[in-house]
């Protein structure tokens, strides 16, 4: 899979993202990095566009596959279905090359968000479909509401 690279997006500091949901966010950045084993990888910001948390951002890397390590394609491949695309679409993107400016860069879609829990831990970001977030949102709106009809339990 190759990468081209268009945009001068260097901009990587903003407000955090530190509570846990599933939010809508557009990619803002997206910059080529190393990994420490030395795999080429990139590092993306995305920005909440809806809810309490707009404006707010969160960071992340994602592997480029390569022949000896192909797992990063599915990775890439619910990036590219959380913007809307078909999985078919998505393989097509892949098989021909992601474009930064056309593929990422302005893209809106979903994207579930936990924080570090204690101190070495780090954020875990997951992107998912609109149909996954309607989904899982509705799940934890439900959990919610079981566990306040749980105040009065006495464990």
């Amino acid at each position: 899979m190759a990468v081209i690279f268009r945009v001068d997006t260097d901009d990587m500091n903003s407000g955090k993202l530190e509570e846990r949901g599933i939010f809508k966010v557009e990619v803002k950045t997206l910059k080529p990095e190393v990994s420490k084993s030395g795999n080429s990888m990139l590092s993306w910001m995305a920005e909440v566009v809806e809810g309490d948390q707009k404006g707010c951002v969160c960071y992340g890397r994602i592997l480029i596959p390569t022949a000896e390590m192909k797992w990063p394609r599915q990775r890439w491949l619910k990036m590219l279905e959380s913007f809307g695309n078909t999985l078919e679409d998505a393989k097509g993107i892949m098989d021909d090359g992601v474009d930064d400016e056309l593929h990422v860069i302005g893209q809106h879609g979903w994207l579930e968000f936990t924080p570090g829990v204690g101190e070495g831990s780090f954020p875990e970001t997951e992107w998912v479909t609109e149909k996954e977030a309607k989904s899982r949102t509705a799940i934890a709106a439900e959990a919610a509401a079981a566990r306040a009809d749980m105040e009065d339990m006495p464990f």
